[in-house]
């Protein structure tokens, strides 16, 4: 009598083992792609919301606006 599910066990393992680079590789390149995102947001928020603030009529250089931009 075999078995069912050691050999359900073994397909499993075989399709995983197969498919696994597939998968490490799009989950780095996701992981690149939000690292970039975030990269520039980073970098450009803190000036976009002092153009925001000009743009209302506010003073982009007041102090309250500063402590948004660190």
């Amino acid at each position: 009598m075999e078995n069912s599910f050691k050999e359900l066990e073994q397909i499993h393992l075989l399709d995983f083992e197969e498919k696994s680079p597939e998968v490490k590789h799009k989950i780095e390149s996701e992981t690149t792609s939000f690292k970039f995102i975030g990269d520039v947001i980073d970098l450009y928020f803190s000036k976009l919301m002092g153009v925001f603030v000009g743009m209302t009529g506010g003073d982009p250089n007041d102090e309250q606006t500063s402590k948004l931009e660190k």
